[in-house]
């Protein structure tokens, strides 16, 4: 029994196994693109971001310039274990997989959560001012459309299990 609602349709009517595979490389190529802009970021700005760590904080410069390579390499690793993880999604989708989903179910997940919190929180915050509080609002709708995609590459998962049940089930298999 499932916990977390399942569809047996995606948006526009089609099938959950065409809408996960859009969404999988979707996020396969957003995740490239994020890693590929990071590393451009880190090579353009690194020389200029050392000079200003210098120039304001001289005496803690080797400190902060530690953290500043700790903060892009945590970055970059977490993206690199994301493309991971969006290409086996790509590859478990196409081959009817679950135990390939898994592991960006449980990612997408966390960070699903993460960003729910953060947009509680942010709408909190933000109550003052309305300029914020509207960019608040569509972060906040942007993650619920990500809880959607979430739920039906989800959904899917769900369908391949219980597939895989059936054919594991001995009063499935053929008696031959």
């Amino acid at each position: 029994m499932s916990l977390l609602p399942r569809f047996r349709k995606a948006f526009c009517g089609c099938s959950l196994e065409a809408a996960s595979l859009f969404i999988a490389w979707w996020s396969l190529i957003g995740i490239t693109l994020q890693l590929v802009a990071e590393s451009c970021i880190y090579v353009t700005f690194k020389e200029e971001i050392e000079k200003k760590i210098n120039e304001e904080y001289p005496d803690n410069k080797e400190f902060l310039m530690l953290w500043m390579h700790i903060l892009f390499s945590l970055a970059f690793g977490l993206l690199s274990i994301s493309l991971l993880f969006a290409t086996m999604l790509v590859i478990g989708i196409y081959k009817r997989n679950h135990r390939l989903i898994l592991p960006w179910l449980i990612m997408s997940g966390i960070g699903l959560f993460i960003s729910l919190i953060l947009g509680a929180l942010s709408i909190i915050s933000s109550m003052a001012d309305l300029e914020w509080f509207l960019i608040s609002a569509v972060s906040n709708m942007l993650t619920v459309f990500g809880v959607y995609c979430y739920l039906i590459v989800y959904s899917f998962y769900c369908e391949i299990q219980d597939e895989r049940g059936l054919l594991n089930n001995d009063h499935f298999r053929p008696l031959y």
